[in-house]
């Protein structure tokens, strides 16, 4: 009895996998998949200003506020 083996390959780099790999990739892919920066939701060059900084007193008034000192995809610091 002769069995015919179909070969599957990675979508991305074309390197040979498992029927049973996740999402058809290798472990390559799959890896760089995870652990690739995720968008903001904010157009690029496009920053919403911060809270203007009597605000940021105003909310926090047990806290001494000096400015902002960085921002993120997350947030204003």
């Amino acid at each position: 009895m002769k069995t015919e083996s179909t070969a599957n390959y990675c979508p991305k780099c074309q390197a040979s996998l498992p029927l049973e790999a996740p999402e058809g990739l290798c472990a390559k892919c799959l890896l760089a998949a995870a652990v690739a920066p995720t968008e903001t939701g904010l157009p690029p060059g496009d920053k919403s200003a911060p809270p203007p900084l009597e605000a940021m007193i105003a909310a926090f008034p047990h806290l001494e506020i000096l400015g902002i000192i960085g921002r993120g995809g997350m947030g204003v610091v």
